[in-house]
């Protein structure tokens, strides 16, 4: 467990030095907030017929960047740039079992996020929205507190195999690109899945992504039940169970075939 902690605090240390990149990153992500809230407060007639009055709509942005900086991992692009270049290889003679300790960083950079940065861009939003943004119960939000759990969890499986592409091909890099689609589109980020057209909807709903961010702000703004809550916070820890269990996998053919070709 020490061997972890030390790299969590790896990455907070890091994190000490790169202040301007990660506000830079922190302000980037934040902006649709204020793209989307603009739209809706220029016209909105356009709220009648989504299924959200237009706080919660407001709401919604807000929650799903906080949602966004508390579960999303960022170990892609480092991993695949040192496995392509073949400067990995020296994690794989430290005992250290990868790719969970890839873990401990992602928890060390969202602490200092967190602590430092994130809390006052929130409030700052939450100042000058303070007219639009919607509370949830207590109960909803100890759920959705879970819900960013089995998000945290997701991300980490997706990552991984994304991560793990670049053992079998040399441009992985554009699967990045996919999993950045698929998580915006697909997982309700820039809009909520239920104002999408029916077909699309259909096609989404059997689909994990919708767990990244949709269910959780869902849960948040107390548009489901209690037993539908439950129900879908249990097939999102199933999706974890499968995707964690299939990206290991992934990644242990990964490394045999790195290790066959790297000698």
């Amino acid at each position: 467990m020490k061997k972890y902690l030390a790299l969590a605090r790896v990455e907070w240390l890091d994190a000490l030095h790169n202040w301007g990149e990660i506000i830079l990153w922190i302000l980037l992500e934040s902006f649709p907030i204020f793209i989307m809230s603009s739209l809706w407060l220029s016209n909105k007639s356009g709220v009648m017929g989504t299924g959200y009055s237009f706080s919660q709509l407001i709401t919604y942005y807000v929650v799903v960047v906080i949602i966004s900086r508390l579960t999303s991992h960022y170990f892609d692009q480092g991993a695949q740039d040192e496995i392509r270049n073949g400067t990995f290889s020296r994690f794989l003679l430290k005992p250290i079992s990868y790719p969970l300790a890839f873990i401990a960083p992602s928890i060390g950079g969202k602490l200092f996020h967190f602590t430092f940065l994130f809390m006052p861009v929130i409030l700052t939003i939450t100042f000058i929205l303070r007219g639009y943004i919607v509370y949830p119960t207590f109960l909803n939000l100890m759920l959705f507190i879970v819900s960013l759990i089995a998000a945290f969890m997701l991300q980490y499986a997706f990552s991984v195999c994304i991560t793990a592409v670049a053992f079998y091909l040399e441009q992985a890099s554009a699967f990045m690109h996919v999993k950045w689609i698929l998580e915006n589109v697909a997982g309700g980020y820039m809009i909520p899945i239920s104002i999408y057209p029916a077909w699309a909807q259909n096609i989404l709903i059997f689909l994990p992504f919708k767990y990244l961010y949709f269910v959780p702000a869902q849960i948040f703004l107390e548009k489901l039940s209690t037993p539908e809550i439950f129900k879908q916070l249990i097939i999102a820890f199933s999706w974890v169970m499968v995707l964690v269990f299939l990206s290991h996998r992934f990644w242990k053919t990964g490394i045999k075939h790195y290790s066959g070709v790297g000698g």
